[in-house]
């Protein structure tokens, strides 16, 4: 499909594993939000990944780190047939949870991602860092995001 489209385009044949590669190579671990993410879940909280993204990504993502594993569920666009900020990503996300969307927490580093939950009766805040993280998870009184090694 893209894979095709691209060697039609420069007339020359692709190798698969290498544009997979370029395609995938976008992201970093950020290691002080995997400590909280670790906290979260020793305090027993229920942790789902809401994550507009596609089947390369995620298994380029699965073979760097064992990140995807400390969720419970795991909400991709592509297997819902919508993007955040469409409703029905974020109402699949909740019926995962198996609780009440306002007993849910949403964070993205898209503001209207968020706005698009708290307008389905989620919390949340945007990422822009741990520590205002930390505090915003505070305030909807999840101490456990805050608590030392």
């Amino acid at each position: 499909a893209v894979r095709d489209e691209l060697q039609g385009r420069v007339g020359r044949e692709i190798d698969e594993t290498a544009l997979m590669r370029a395609a995938s190579d976008i992201f970093t671990l950020h290691e002080p939000l995997l400590r909280v993410i670790d906290r979260l879940k020793r305090a027993g909280l229920r942790l789902i990944v809401v994550s507009n993204t596609c089947p390369p990504h995620v298994e380029w993502i699965g073979r760097q780190w064992d990140v995807l594993e400390r969720f419970d569920e795991l909400v991709f666009s592509f297997e819902v047939g919508a993007m955040k900020p469409a409703a029905e990503i974020y109402q699949a996300a909740i019926e995962l949870a198996g609780c009440e969307a306002g007993e849910c927490f949403f964070v993205d580093d898209l503001p209207e991602n968020v706005e698009a939950a708290r307008a389905l009766g989620l919390a949340g805040t945007v990422f822009s860092g741990v520590e205002s993280l930390q505090a915003a998870l505070a305030r909807a009184g999840v101490s456990a995001a805050c608590e030392s090694e």
